[in-house]
Parts: C-alpha cells; sequence; structure tokens
C-alpha cells in the first residue's frame, strides 16, 4: 500500500552524492512528476550527534519506492564502479548546481543558506530558488536561527528566485 501525496512533491538530494548516482535518479524525477530538485548546501556530511531521532513511520511512507530503489548499494547499475561511500567525498563547489542543471530542467532551490553573499552566489550558479535554514539548529552548532537570516537573504536575492510559499 503506498501513501498518495496530494502537495508538490520535491526531490531533496545532497551534492557530495556520487555524480554517478545523480545521473540516475535526478532524471527520474521530472519523469515521477517532482516539481523541484532541492539540494542541501549547508551540511556536506553527516555528523555524528549523541543522540538519534526518532524513526518518522509516517514521513517513510511518502518515499518514492520506484525513485529510491536506485539509491540502494546493490541496485546501482553504475558500470566499473564499487560503491563503498554512499554520500561521496564531502567536496562541494557552487559549480555542482552547473553540473546539476544539466541533469534537470526542473527548478533547482539550495537549501540551508543563511548568508546573503551564498544566496547571491547560489542564483549566480543556476539555483532557482533558496530555502532559508540551519537544519532547525541540530547539526550547525552556533548557527545563527534562521528567522534572523531570513530578510537579508531576501534582500539579497531581490526578486531573482521563485518565492515558494509550502
Amino acid at each position: 500500500m503506498y501513501l498518495i501525496i496530494l502537495g508538490p512533491k520535491f526531490l531533496h538530494i545532497y551534492l557530495t552524492t556520487p555524480v554517478e548516482i545523480l545521473e540516475q535518479i535526478v532524471p527520474q524525477a521530472d519523469k515521477k512528476g517532482y516539481r523541484a530538485i532541492v539540494i542541501t548546501c549547508d551540511q556536506p556530511h553527516e555528523r555524528i550527534r549523541d543522540f538519534v531521532l526518532p524513526l518518522f513511520e509516517e514521513a517513510s511512507k511518502n518515499i518514492d519506492p520506484d525513485l529510491m530503489k536506485n539509491m540502494s548499494i546493490p541496485n546501482l547499475n553504475i558500470p566499473g564502479i564499487i560503491v563503498k561511500q554512499p554520500f561521496g567525498t564531502g567536496s562541494v563547489t557552487w559549480a555542482n548546481i552547473e553540473c546539476l542543471r544539466k541533469l534537470t530542467q526542473l527548478p533547482i532551490i539550495c537549501k540551508g543558506i543563511l548568508s546573503p553573499i551564498d544566496a547571491e552566489l547560489a542564483i549566480k550558479y543556476g539555483a532557482n530558488g533558496i530555502i532559508v535554514s540551519n537544519h532547525g539548529g541540530r547539526l550547525i552548532d552556533t548557527a545563527p536561527p534562521a528567522i534572523e537570516c531570513l530578510e537579508d537573504v531576501v534582500n539579497a536575492v531581490d526578486g531573482r528566485a521563485e518565492d515558494i510559499k509550502a
């Protein structure tokens, strides 16, 4: 049994994911009715925390099984490549957005922007939207609250990104 999602679907990815995997899953998003690609820009690796969040059973029902099957290591179809680390090396530059743009015509939204300078760079390199976020303060210690950064980021973008209200 699958849960039907009535709202817009966004594919959320990390740019540290090996390009060979992105080349498989991103083009599928177009075909599966996703409305945008969301990339996390501020957390290039998973931080080990001293606590574990409970499994969100309802959220897991919303995962597109056809799209996500390619993310499991046994199902990756990358000839000649052995994937040992599914989240890549952690080296990400703004040029990664340009590479992602070649894989999709969907809007690209950068999540985790707190700085006006980063907002301007994201737009310059091809992002269509910005999500001002600090991971809820869970992963980036000492990050400023997103609400305190919102006005400066909006002013820096100056209408060059889509205004998405979800």
